[in-house]
């Protein structure tokens, strides 16, 4: 059933994938990947509260995975948490280099207009000549969300 529900949400068919997660969840209640699968759908829909009362369930039993504390922290930072999301993007890259939780952490450290750590997560994203342009990219999107998140 979680396979059937990531699939209806690769395709943005969110109401079908929440049911089918909901339906894993009706069998084994702590299923991490319904659970993540769950807080996805709520996620995509901007239900961000809902989504990470979801996700903290999988913390409960579990340390989480890279993914899992990435997205926690997107989600803190568009409901405004920034300590909550620094926290969270930082446990994620100690599973090891990921773009999207730099980004953040960009983000969120340009915004506190703490410029050593701003500078330092910007070199680290874009230390890779071929990936650059890529990262930046990524990085402009990011500061849409925190630009949009303040209004």
């Amino acid at each position: 059933m979680t396979i059937i529900g990531k699939l209806c949400w690769r395709i943005s068919d969110f109401e079908r994938s929440e049911r089918y997660f909901r339906r894993a969840l009706a069998i084994d209640p702590q299923n991490p990947y319904a659970l993540y699968g769950l807080g996805n759908c709520f996620r995509w829909e901007r239900k961000y509260e809902q989504a990470l009362d979801i996700w903290r369930q999988i913390l409960k039993n579990s340390e989480g995975t890279q993914a899992l504390h990435t997205r926690m922290g997107d989600a803190y930072t568009n409901i405004g948490c920034q300590d909550e999301a620094e926290r969270c993007y930082l446990q994620a890259l100690t599973f090891g280099e990921d773009i999207y939780s730099t980004a953040g952490l960009v983000c969120l450290y340009s915004e506190r207009r703490d410029w050593v750590r701003a500078e330092q997560y910007f070199s680290s994203l874009i230390a890779d000549e071929n990936e650059a342009l890529g990262r930046l990219e990524l990085l402009v999107k990011r500061f849409y969300i925190f630009s949009r998140n303040r209004q």
